[in-house]
């Protein structure tokens, strides 16, 4: 396998919480993980209810199971060696993926190509990929841990062992309770980078890159959508 240079993690956003004292009858108020934001292994947060929810589901973690919607090979171009570098929400409520491709010329100096594909919430692709004169900030960076899940719990990538030899996604309580069976995403191949991010709409796009298996250099995507047990 081809060693790849390491590049620092995207910065991991903390969990923010907030307590607010009643003062006479009057009420509090709370709110819920950002769309986007990411949490290390390890983090927990609150698991309570958050009313009602962009995706329209009212539940704590214990109450909500994801459905994984169709893979998608998210780059067309498959030569040379292609790296994920993240992901970010759009402004119009999907998600773009974004790596690059690193080549030596003929001089021998390393080049690196960035580019980007767009998806709409529910994974489908947006136009084709984009050429991007460079890396963009912001980017919430490979090899994410967890995401945030809708009611408490995180979404967490799990590897089969300390090899890294496959790579399933499974929705976990704070206290890294299973709350369902882990989704294969990868077999029998190391998977070294992987993404994710919460969406307007609740719902959660993955992304992953297998180093070895089928076609050089494919990167894989699909969006998880939350819905009532």
């Amino acid at each position: 396998m081809q060693a790849r240079p390491h590049w620092p993690r995207g910065a991991v956003m903390p969990l923010l919480a907030g307590l607010l004292l009643a003062v006479s009858a009057c009420g509090g108020g709370g709110g819920g993980n950002a769309p986007g934001s990411t949490a290390s292994t390890g983090a927990t947060g609150a698991a309570t209810a958050l009313g009602t929810s962009a995706s329209g589901v009212t539940a704590g973690a214990t109450e909500v199971r994801y459905t994984m919607g169709p893979v998608t090979v998210a780059n067309d171009t498959t030569v040379g060696y292609q790296s994920l570098r993240g992901m970010d929400v759009t402004a119009d409520g999907g998600y773009r993926i974004v790596w690059d491709m690193a080549e030596f010329d003929s001089s021998g100096t390393l080049q690196r190509t960035y580019f980007e594909q767009r998806y709409d919430a529910t994974g489908q692709r947006v136009g084709s990929e984009t050429v991007l004169p460079s890396l963009p900030a912001g980017l919430i960076g490979d090899r994410v841990d967890q995401v945030p899940a809708l009611g408490g719990g995180f979404l967490r990538f799990v590897f089969s062992n300390e090899m890294r030899a496959s790579l399933s996604l499974q929705h976990v309580s704070d206290t890294g309770e299973p709350l369902d069976p882990a989704i294969e995403l990868q077999a029998a191949s190391h998977s070294h980078e992987h993404a994710g991010l919460r969406l307007p709409n609740d719902a959660i796009a993955i992304a992953w890159q297998p180093v070895s298996s089928v076609g050089p250099g494919e990167l894989r995507t699909a969006v998880l959508t939350p819905g009532p047990r």
